[in-house]
């Protein structure tokens, strides 16, 4: 028997993409065109990463527009800005191809739709480096730990598991899972909050972390490593 690989689950927005502009556009083209006040970019920070319904709160004043309806215009109207670009945070990628050649899975687990977490991942450099993609379909968010046990039933059996997140519903839902909590404090939460909600490491970038995880021999650097 081969040398069982590692699994590292990545959540999406505000950790692996800096969606936060693209979120903000959809969301408020859709309130606009429903008549609904906006929001403002600095209020709406925390948000990115959870599910779309929290970016419509139920305020609108009187105003008769069902929720399903807003996610559902908010969302195609998402995709069309995916199609356009995806941000990767910096060092995202490198870290990801890190990541792979120490022969490890990786995997994303995201609050968006599996459909819609796809077409984002294929308009990226991280198409040929992600081997499992689920989406949050009818079932409970994080914290709740099924978006992760999903993705790690799709690539069991892994020596060790990690989630990688930047929101504390991220370091949650890892430790219900029964695994390890990786925090990179780029967003909304800071270190101290991801490490008090159950991280193991934090890095404040893609950089600090991996060198956190070298210094750890959680993971090793392997030169000149190409994805094919």
């Amino acid at each position: 028997m081969g040398i069982v690989p590692d699994l590292f689950v990545f959540d999406l927005d505000g950790t692996l993409f800096d969606s936060h502009e693209q979120i903000i556009r959809a969301a408020n083209a859709t309130r606009a065109a429903n008549l609904l006040p906006l929001i403002d970019e600095r209020d709406a920070v925390g948000l990115v990463g959870l599910l779309a319904d929290k970016l419509f709160p139920q305020d609108f004043g009187g105003a008769s527009v069902a929720l399903d309806s807003l996610v559902s215009e908010f969302r195609l109207r998402l995709t069309d800005e995916v199609h356009v670009r995806n941000q990767l945070f910096e060092g995202a990628e490198s870290f990801v191809k890190l990541i792979k050649s120490n022969g490890a899975f990786v995997g994303v687990a995201t609050s968006k739709p599996t459909w819609l977490a796809r077409i984002v991942v294929a308009n990226s450099p991280l198409f040929r480096c992600v081997d499992w993609i689920q989406g949050t379909d009818n079932f409970p968010p994080k914290p709740n730990p099924e978006v992760i046990l999903r993705c790690v039933r799709a690539l069991d059996p892994a020596q060790n598991t990690y989630m990688v997140g930047d929101h504390v519903v991220d370091m949650l839902a890892a430790k219900a899972a029964g695994i390890t909590g990786l925090g990179i404090s780029q967003g909304s939460h800071s270190s101290e909050a991801l490490l008090s909600n159950g991280a193991k490491y934090v890095g404040r970038n893609f950089s600090e972390l991996s060198e956190t995880l070298l210094v750890n021999n959680v993971i090793k650097y392997k030169e000149n490593y190409q994805i094919d």
